[in-house]
């Protein structure tokens, strides 16, 4: 119950250090883990971290951990790492396995992770790529808008009301190049 109350908590680490060095039952903490996916906690990385690095006291106060905790499972942690190695960012879990771990049984969790954060530079350099051709899209259309020549003389006339603009009139222009006094552009909306 202290593990369930630790995971409402928000405390996973503690939680499934009670699950695996306590209880000693890694399917429960793999339950755990599951089951607390959704929330976006890092709790397959505190499962890996902790199957291979067992904890000290001071991780989890208030209790008392047993003498002989679990020994380091490298064999568990890398079962973990095949099947969840989408939820486990790459760079903490490598920090964390020991020195002896052989790239080879890691060849599987390390090809799958490292196409993963290709696929997603990949996909941020497409969208950035979108964006940008959008920008230069918007501009040119912003530029040319801006370039259309107006010719107004004494003898231009709205062509809503058909009176002559004076110099101090205001005017709109349609989207046909027709111009017309600003207040007819409002009536006419």
């Amino acid at each position: 119950e202290r593990a369930v109350l630790l995971g409402r908590g928000g405390r996973h680490r503690e939680a499934l250090i009670v699950y695996i060095h306590i209880l000693g039952d890694l399917e429960k903490a793999m339950e755990y883990c599951r089951r607390e996916k959704a929330s976006g906690k890092p709790v397959y990385q505190h499962l890996v971290e902790l199957l291979v690095v067992p904890p000290d006291q001071s991780q989890l106060p208030g209790v008392r951990l047993p003498e002989k905790t679990r020994e380091p499972d490298l064999d568990a942690a890398v079962a973990v790492l095949e099947q969840h190695g989408q939820d486990i960012d790459l760079g903490p879990v490598l920090t964390s396995l020991p020195g002896s771990a052989s790239l080879h049984r890691l060849a599987n969790f390390l090809t799958a992770a490292i196409q993963a954060q290709v696929a997603a530079r990949h996909s941020v350099q497409l969208v950035r790529a979108l964006q940008h051709s959008a920008h230069i899209q918007l501009q040119e259309t912003r530029v040319m808008q801006e370039g259309v020549r107006l010719d107004m003389n004494e003898r231009s006339v709205c062509v809503q009301c058909g009176k002559r603009f004076t110099t101090l009139s205001a005017f709109a222009r349609r989207p046909d190049g027709k111009l017309l006094h600003y207040s007819c552009a409002m009536d006419t909306s």
